[in-house]
This record gives C-alpha cells, structure tokens and sequence, in this order.
C-alpha cells in the first residue's frame, strides 16, 4: 500500500490488531453492495464502512461510521 500505516483511536480506546497485537493500521473506505448490507443488519442507506488492515499481519477490522 502506498499510504503510510498509523495508530488510530476508536471509541476513545486504542486499536489494536486482535491477532497480533499490533498497532499501527492502513484505513480503507470500504463499499458494500446491498446483500451483505442487509445479511449484517446494517442501514439500508449505508453503503461504506471504516476498514483497517493491519500493517503486520493484514488483519482486517471493520467499523460502521457514528459520526453523522
């Protein structure tokens, strides 16, 4: 990946990686088509969430935006 990885702040915690512990990840805008919008559960209206990949292992963690 071109960018750089960095620490992030979720939830006013620390994100860490649940494999490996790590703490520093690559933040990508992920699109969702409906099917797996709706077998989530998630807004109809909502199409994208926050993903962050792991800068060591590529784990990759998912988050519904909250902010408006």
């Amino acid at each position: 990946m071109s960018i750089e990885s960095k620490g992030y702040i979720i939830a006013n915690k620390e994100l860490l990686c649940p494999v490996c512990k790590c703490n520093k990840f690559f933040k990508k805008n992920i699109k969702l088509n409906t099917t797996i919008a709706n077998l989530v559960g998630i807004e109809e209206n909502l199409r994208s969430v926050n993903g962050y990949i792991c800068s060591e292992c590529n784990h990759l963690i998912t988050f519904v935006d909250q902010e408006g």
